[in-house]
């Protein structure tokens, strides 16, 4: 992140304001016969707190972070386009791109769910109780 940082301004945490972050972070690979199946795949879970006080509902987001060849060498962070644009940098590339090459087009998750990139509330996060856990704190604490 020193080296580039747009790749830093592309995520979430950087706007502690807005986003809180739900200090859990998962990773994991897409499947063996994928073509991409050594690129490890980071995702980082924020509750969007201007929209909780708006509409007291958590709208959870998700920054994609896809380390290449997990070789802790070139990361890639998956967001909006109009940051894409703003970073205009190989290390910063579009949401939609991401679910095309590492979601077969949104067909990758876990237990058959497609990726998303936002979540409406605890429920619709993955079955992972530590992160449904730390949720349900964080919103406590909003």
């Amino acid at each position: 992140m020193d080296n580039h940082p747009e790749f830093k301004n592309s995520l979430k945490i950087v706007n502690p304001n807005r986003f809180k972050y739900i200090s859990l972070i998962f990773t994991s690979h897409t499947p063996p016969t994928h073509p991409f199946s050594n690129d490890q795949v980071i995702g980082m879970w924020y509750i969007d707190a201007i929209n909780f006080r708006l509409s007291r509902f958590p709208l959870f987001k998700q920054d994609f972070i896809v380390n290449k060849d997990s070789n802790n060498i070139e990361f890639i962070s998956y967001t909006t386009r109009p940051i894409v644009r703003r970073a205009n940098s190989p290390f910063v590339q579009p949401i939609q791109d991401f679910f095309r090459i590492y979601g077969q087009n949104g067909l990758f998750y876990h237990n058959n769910q497609r990726w998303a990139h936002h979540y409406d509330n605890i429920t619709d996060l993955p079955n992972e109780p530590r992160l449904r856990l730390m949720a349900r704190s964080l919103i406590n604490t909003l």
